[in-house]
């Protein structure tokens, strides 16, 4: 673990910003737009994706699931970018940030693998930041 480095934040914003360009969904006169286009979707709750993105065997579940997924005609997943520590209770595992200040690269590593992903099968996410309220 250690402090978050600012070059892999500076990739995922700069990532995100080239990607931007040609598959962010905007909203246009209350609808969802993407590539000009009317955007319509049916999606799920895929908040582990990420979290899958870590290790081999995990990898390999991610793929399937995501094969699965869009077979069924689900392309648009909720998913947790980063999960911070906390109680052992409400705790996700892996958590990006398992103690303050301190963040667990292979977390991005798996963020990351799973984007690669989703692209290659038209797939859209919709990230969401933490999960803790505290």
């Amino acid at each position: 673990m250690k402090k978050f480095p600012f070059a892999i934040l500076a990739s995922l914003v700069l990532c995100i910003s080239s990607f931007a360009q040609h598959s962010f969904i905007k909203i246009e006169d209350g609808k969802f737009i993407r590539n000009g286009k009317p955007y319509h979707y049916v999606g799920t709750n895929y908040w582990y994706g990420a979290l899958l993105g870590i290790g081999t065997a995990n990898q390999k579940r991610l793929i399937n699931e995501l094969d699965q997924l869009k077979s069924l005609g689900i392309e648009n997943l909720r998913v947790l970018v980063g999960a911070e520590g906390g109680t052992d209770d409400f705790t996700v595992r892996e958590a990006l940030q398992p103690n303050q200040g301190k963040y667990d690269e292979k977390y991005l590593k798996g963020l990351d693998f799973l984007m690669s992903e989703l692209g290659k099968r038209n797939m859209t996410a919709v990230l969401y930041l933490t999960n803790n309220w505290e």
